[in-house]
């Protein structure tokens, strides 16, 4: 099984920044691909910052991204190209996904892309469409912030359009493009009657942008009357889906603790108490498209202890898809190094950092640090080792109470008492991030 990681990019254009900056990774970016590719890994997810890139409309700069990639070539390390991770499209895109015209102008951003450097041959066209459009309306903490149905239901039409342009946009210039198309992968239960219906609607919902990209969506789709009356989509629309279908290579999930809630009467658990975990939603997801199948993020928020336990059972679910049988093309621990301020959603730019890196990031100049975590993970990119060699690390709170409900899978282990030492005061606490972020739209 082949091992990867990636580099947290993501713009909060009404502050004019992005982690890029926050981590420091624009300085320091030489020393972190090295940190890569001391530790075995040659395939990454790595981002174009179209917010940076064409900062005026139809006038590139590519002078940052240029000696990057270029660094990474000669590193021997292949990316895959990232052009949109989240929020990170120029400002002048003033509604951000809900300007009419976005799905051309992002799709010639990539065709330019593609042009500038005809060596990167795999591209993730559009991170997490998902719970990126959610949060920019339903949820409203993203620009522009559009709250209900109507937005929420619009929006996925305009970013689904343009997945399908840019997607089309990249093949003219490059035909032998590999597509990695990224999403959540969810789960949903219900403890009542009163949920049960909202929990279906939810375990229909996280297919929506693969069955419309894929011009599988008909007028027989449960969804179909919500894109319809709440979105203003047409049967032609339909119809053009179908005849500029996407192409995806490889089905790309990532799965976090709180991809699965179990909703009641009076709210949800999140995350759920009796969680079906990856391995059983992978097979979900490969089971409706037949796609191979491959982890793109994962992590677990908390001490380096915590992150080495969660990777034992992350690799372990994959080991047991790869045994099986599934096509399985890769584990990818997101991000290389500490992200920042996902305790307030990316709203404000303070620089906390958010301890879920193979690298922790120390002191107020971000400096990188290598923990156990750090070298267990190179064993494995370098087929050193397997999940039976992972060290099974006591949870500690808060993230033994956010997985509670994983403990009975993990019976077996031989738990050892983790080192209070990784990880400095002042990072600590991250906030609890809004549980219910996924799942607001109806």
């Amino acid at each position: 099984m082949e091992y990867l990681t990636g580099f947290e990019s993501t713009y909060m254009p009404g502050h004019d920044a992005d982690v890029l900056t926050l981590t420091r990774h624009d300085e320091c970016w030489r020393d972190d691909l090295r940190l890569v590719r001391d530790s075995g890994i040659r395939r990454l997810r790595y981002p174009i910052p179209w917010h940076r890139i064409e900062r005026t409309r139809g006038q590139y700069d590519w002078a940052w991204t240029d000696a990057v990639l270029a660094e990474m070539r000669s590193l021997g390390l292949a990316p895959i190209a990232d052009p949109l991770h989240h929020t990170s499209f120029p400002r002048w895109l003033t509604e951000g996904f809900l300007t009419p015209d976005f799905p051309e102008v992002y799709a010639a951003f990539c065709a330019a892309v593609a042009a500038r450097y005809p060596w990167v041959r795999e591209y993730t066209v559009f991170n997490e469409p998902l719970p990126t459009t959610l949060l920019c309306t339903e949820i409203g903490v993203w620009p522009p912030a559009r709250r209900g149905p109507e937005a929420f239901y619009r929006m996925v039409g305009n970013v689904a359009r343009a997945i399908c342009l840019a997607t089309e946009a990249i093949r003219a210039v490059r035909p032998d493009a590999r597509f990695i198309h990224v999403d959540t992968a969810e789960g949903h239960g219900a403890l009542d009657g009163e949920s049960e219906g909202f929990a279906h609607h939810l375990n229909q919902r996280r297919f929506l942008f693969h069955d419309l990209i894929l011009g599988q969506l008909d007028t027989a789709h449960p969804l179909w009357p919500h894109l319809r009356d709440a979105g203003g989509l047409t049967a032609p629309d339909l119809a053009w889906f179908r005849g500029h279908a996407a192409r995806i290579d490889v089905l790309g999930l990532d799965y976090y603790a709180h991809c699965e809630h179990q909703f009641h009467g009076l709210g949800s658990f999140c995350p759920s108490r009796a969680p079906q975990g990856f391995a059983a939603l992978a097979r979900q997801y490969h089971a409706r498209y037949g796609l191979p199948i491959m982890l793109t993020e994962t992590n677990i928020r908390g001490y380096v202890s915590d992150r080495i336990s969660w990777l034992k059972h992350m690799v372990a679910e994959c080991e047991a898809l790869v045994a099986e049988g599934l096509p399985f093309g890769g584990f990818t621990w997101f991000p290389c190094i500490d992200s920042t301020d996902w305790d307030t959603l990316l709203n404000v730019p303070r620089g906390q950092i958010d301890p879920v890196g193979l690298y922790w990031l120390h002191g107020r100049d971000m400096r990188r640090r290598g923990s156990e975590l750090t070298r267990l993970y190179g064993g494995l990119a370098r087929g050193e080792l397997t999940s039976a060699d992972l060290p099974a690390y006591r949870f500690l709170a808060p993230v033994s109470e956010h997985l509670a409900g994983w403990q009975p899978r993990w019976q077996g282990w031989a738990w050892r008492e983790p080192e209070l030492v990784e990880l400095p005061p002042w990072a600590w606490p991250i906030a609890r991030m809004g549980a219910d972020m996924r799942f607001a739209a109806g």
